[in-house]
């Protein structure tokens, strides 16, 4: 099944994708497996909030509001040059872009789709910044930095790419265009 049509499934009519509220989200029950990523939830994501470095997503069950099924969180970032596909390739000043710094997906829904649908979120905020010009700061992409081959994989699934091999095989982005191309075939 398509990324675009993800969020047709009946598992996720229920879901709402909000801001993290700690006095509304219950991240002290929220394990993924990945003890830096619960680590950053429970105790660290609240301040980053606060001191504006990082805005965390949470997925939730309209149903079960308090209860975390997964998160992500964007922060702007700079690309000291764009990938050598890009129509800025020869651009010689860095770049913005969002990064998507962590992502995570509780043990008990694990296996359900539900990184795709964090994912298709985030790439959702990139699109809605070009299209609809949210910002007064236009990013060029989502940037993301796999931890591993694995992880990787998932992420090239979806249309991202590295963006220099012999620099960094982990660093991968998908463009503020295929965002909003994704966006564009999702919405309609």
């Amino acid at each position: 099944m398509p990324l675009t049509d993800l969020r047709k499934e009946a598992v996720f009519t229920m879901m709402e994708m909000l801001v993290l509220d700690k006095k509304k989200h219950d991240r002290k029950s929220f394990t993924c497996g990945n003890a830096p990523l619960d680590k950053f939830l429970k105790e660290q994501a609240n301040k980053a909030e606060h001191e504006d470095r990082s805005r965390t997503k949470v997925l939730i069950n309209s149903k079960i509001p308090t209860q975390i099924i997964g998160f992500y969180t964007l922060g702007y970032g700079e690309i000291p040059k764009a990938p050598a596909e890009s129509r800025l390739a020869k651009y010689p000043h860095p770049l913005p872009v969002l990064i998507l710094g962590r992502m995570g997906v509780d043990l008990k829904f694990q296996g359900k789709r539900v990184g795709e649908q964090l994912l298709l979120d985030a790439i959702f905020q990139v699109a809605r910044m070009k299209l609809e010009k949210l910002t007064t700061i236009p990013v060029i992409g989502l940037v993301i930095d796999a931890k591993d081959d694995e992880v990787k994989s998932f992420y090239q699934k979806y249309e991202f790419t590295v963006m220099d091999e012999n620099v960094d095989p982990l660093r991968l982005w998908l463009p503020a265009a295929t965002c909003a191309e994704i966006y564009l075939k999702a919405t309609s």
